[in-house]
C-alpha cells in the first residue's frame, strides 16, 4: 500500500500527530503535544498516511522574511518528525519533497526552517542562510554608556494590558523590517512569546508621548546559584531614549538578577547603548536554513540597497521543481527588483547557493570560488553588488 501525502484528515489525527512530535523532540508527554497541536491551524499540518497510521508529519507556519527592508512571503517549517518505526525508509525525504512541490504549486516565495539535520534539507533545496545568536551580560555590568545617563529617564514604563497588543506588534514589525532576516511574524510566532512551555512572560511598555515607543517581554528564571536569570524573550525599542529606559528599567531586576539573556544578531541596537560591549558574551544558538520556492517571486519581494543599479541574467537549476532549469533577468533600480523570465543565463547558480546569495549571507564572489555559482567574474561582481548586506539573523526560533 503506498504512502500518501495530505493535510490531516479532521481532529481524529492529532493523537497521532502529537505522538510522534512528542518522540522526535522529546518535549514532553503526548497529552502536552496535543494541547500544543490543538493551538495551530489543522490545515496548517501535512502527514504521510499508510492506511489509518500517520508515519511522518509537519507545520507549514505563514510568515515573511525582511529582506532589505521588505517582507519577502515565507512559508516556515517545524515539528518534522518520523514514527519511529518508520524511520530509515524516506519518509522524511519524501514529506519535504512533497512539501516543496506543494509550496511551488502555490506560489510561495521561499521556505525556511531549523534543522536537526541538514544533509536531509540540503537534499531538497535547502541551504544556510542566516544565524540566531545568544547574548548574555552580566546585571551588574548593565550599565548606560556615561553620555547616555540621563537619556530617556523622563519616559514612563509601564505594565502592558491587551490594549497596547496591536501597538507593540506595530512596533515590533517597523523595527525589524530594517534588520535583515528578521521575521514578519504571524500570529503562530506571536503566539510563543507572551508563554511558552509553561512559562508565561510579563510585558511592560515604553510610552513616549502617549505612544508605545519600546517593549520587552521576560521572564525570571531561577538558576543554581539561587540567583534568577532575566530572559528577554522579545524587545524591541524606537530611537535612543526608548532603548535607554527600555534597558535602565530591565537593570532594576538586578537585586535578584544574575545574567540577562536575549537573542539578536551579529550586532544589536542594545549594546551600541550599553557602556561595555566586553562585558557581553555572544555565541551562535543555531543557523537557520531557506529554500527559494519561487525564484522570480522572491527576486522581486526582497528589497535593495538604494545605491544599488545593475542587471544580470541568471539561470537556475532546480532539481526538484519543473522546469528544473529557470531563465531570468534581474534589472534592480531604486531599491526595487524587476524580474522577466528569459535573457542570456549568464550567471547560472543552483538552488540551493541561491537562499544564502538572496539574503546576503554569502557573497556571490563566495559562492563562485566555492563553484556554487559561474559565471563571468564582472556578472559575478555585479551580482555581488545587488546583494550586499547585514548578516542576516533573527531572534525567533520555530
Amino acid at each position: 500500500m503506498s504512502v500518501a501525502y495530505a493535510a490531516p484528515a479532521g481532529p481524529e489525527d492529532l493523537p497521532q500527530i502529537a505522538s510522534i512530535i512528542s518522540q522526535a523532540f522529546a518535549g514532553g508527554t503526548s497529552e502536552q503535544t496535543i494541547e500544543w497541536a490543538t493551538g495551530q491551524r489543522l490545515d496548517d499540518f501535512r502527514v504521510l498516511r499508510r492506511a489509518d497510521r500517520i508515519e511522518a508529519c509537519l507545520l507549514l507556519i505563514p510568515m515573511g522574511t525582511f529582506l532589505g527592508g521588505q517582507s519577502v512571503p515565507t512559508e516556515g517549517i517545524a515539528g518534522v518528525g518520523v514514527l519511529p518505526e518508520c524511520r530509515g525508509r524516506g519518509r522524511a525525504s519524501l514529506l519535504m519533497r512533497q512539501t516543496i512541490l506543494e509550496l511551488a504549486e502555490r506560489g510561495v516565495a521561499v521556505s525556511s526552517l531549523y534543522s536537526a539535520w541538514q544533509p536531509l534539507y540540503r537534499s531538497v533545496g535547502f541551504e544556510q542562510a542566516g544565524l540566531r545568536m545568544e547574548y548574555t551580560i552580566s546585571m551588574r555590568a548593565l550599565r548606560l554608556r556615561r553620555e547616555f545617563d540621563r537619556a530617556g529617564s523622563d519616559l514612563e514604563v509601564r505594565r502592558a494590558d491587551d490594549a497596547d497588543v496591536p501597538a507593540i506588534r506595530g512596533a515590533y514589525r517597523s523595527g525589524a523590517a530594517g534588520q535583515n532576516g528578521w521575521l514578519d511574524r504571524g500570529d503562530y510566532i506571536w503566539g510563543r512569546i507572551p508563554a511558552h512551555r509553561g512559562e508565561t512572560r510579563q510585558c511592560f511598555v515604553v510610552v513616549d508621548a502617549g505612544r508605545i515607543a519600546g517593549y520587552v517581554y521576560l521572564a525570571q528564571r531561577r538558576n543554581s546559584t539561587g540567583m534568577h536569570d532575566i530572559f528577554i524573550a522579545d524587545w524591541m525599542a524606537h530611537g535612543l531614549e526608548s532603548w535607554c529606559a527600555l534597558l535602565r528599567f530591565v537593570r532594576g531586576y538586578a537585586s535578584m538578577g544574575d545574567k540577562l539573556i536575549w537573542y539578536g544578531g551579529a550586532t544589536h541596537p542594545a549594546m551600541l547603548v550599553l557602556d561595555e560591549q566586553r562585558s557581553i558574551e555572544g555565541e551562535l544558538s543555531h543557523w537557520w536554513m531557506l529554500r527559494v520556492v519561487d525564484a522570480g517571486a522572491a527576486l522581486r519581494a526582497r528589497g535593495y540597497s538604494l545605491g544599488a543599479t545593475g542587471e544580470v541574467h541568471l539561470r537556475i537549476a532546480d532539481p526538484l521543481i519543473a522546469p528544473k532549469e529557470r531563465r531570468l533577468v534581474l534589472r534592480v533600480n531604486d531599491g526595487r527588483g524587476v524580474v522577466e523570465p528569459g535573457g542570456r543565463g549568464d550567471v547560472e547558480v543552483g538552488v540551493a547557493a541561491l537562499a544564502p546569495l538572496l539574503t546576503g549571507f554569502v557573497s556571490a564572489q563566495s559562492l563562485a570560488a566555492l563553484g556554487q555559482i559561474r559565471g563571468a567574474s564582472a556578472d559575478v561582481g555585479v551580482l555581488g553588488g545587488l546583494f550586499a548586506a547585514e548578516t542576516p539573523a533573527t531572534p525567533d526560533f520555530f
